[in-house]
């Protein structure tokens, strides 16, 4: 959960166009182009990788930056944000996969709050979606516009994010203290120990893994483990696990 706050745009966008409709003489559309500009240049970070939406020469989309790749619907966008009950493509993320996008855009998961972060990466997608399938530039703007807001909003509400417990269905809650070190593990930082540890099986895969990184946090690892330890199961949990019994042997420290 999260403290409440003013309902207040961290942008002062009106404020700002209103400044420069009095004082410069502008027109509003002109004012609101300009304010628009400065927003999406000056205060937005550009990220590690440029994200896009690409198309298939069968007409599939699909999203893109860096080692993410995830599908959308091309046609209706409700299907891609989550609206009017549909599916949004956030939601099917794991975990580490969250985390990897928000570090690609330069927005902090520390402490790792999936609520908060998830109505962010949603615009950025909505953003995408008009700007590289629908060639939407006017709507393409407006979303950036309020994905750079939902980034300052994000910033501030993380800030004073405290996780509230979860009950077990018996009455009886998570510990906060469990659960805060639950959200540490995105932000920690892992690598190889310089101890001789003799480990086999999957440990030894997630072990090379770590190795061929050098260093890196959870989600890293997660990501560059695709392909590279067998398992049926859910990657992410396995490396999780696998990691951790390899942290309580010395194979491997945090950074």
């Amino acid at each position: 959960m999260t403290k409440k706050t003013k309902n207040e745009d961290p942008l002062r966008r009106d404020e700002r166009v209103k400044n420069l409709v009095d004082r410069k003489g502008l027109e509003k559309k002109e004012a609101e182009a300009a304010v628009d500009s400065v927003i999406t240049t000056r205060e937005y970070p550009e990220p590690e990788v440029e994200p896009r939406i690409k198309v298939t020469a069968k007409g599939e989309a699909y999203f893109e930056q860096g080692d993410i790749r995830f599908t959308v619907d091309a046609d209706d966008l409700n299907n891609v944000v989550g609206a009017n009950g549909r599916h949004n493509v956030i939601d099917s993320l794991m975990d580490s996969q969250i985390v990897t996008l928000a570090t690609c855009n330069k927005l902090s998961v520390k402490p790792y709050a999936r609520e908060l972060i998830t109505p962010v990466l949603t615009r950025l997608v909505q953003y995408l979606w008009y700007r590289d399938l629908e060639n939407n530039q006017s709507a393409a703007r407006h979303c950036h516009v309020g994905y750079v807001r939902y980034r300052m909003e994000y910033a501030a509400k993380l800030t004073q994010y405290v996780e509230e417990p979860e009950g077990n269905g018996n009455g009886s809650s998570v510990s906060t203290k469990r659960r805060a070190a639950a959200s540490e593990k995105w932000t920690k930082t892992y690598k190889p120990s310089s101890k001789k540890v003799s480990v086999s099986g999957r440990e030894e895969q997630v072990l090379a893994v770590i190795k061929g990184i050098k260093k890196g946090t959870l989600a890293q690892i997660v990501e560059a483990a695709k392909g590279k330890v067998n398992t049926k199961q859910d990657l992410q949990k396995i490396v999780a696990r696998f990691l951790t019994s390899l942290i309580e042997a010395g194979a491997v420290e945090e950074a």
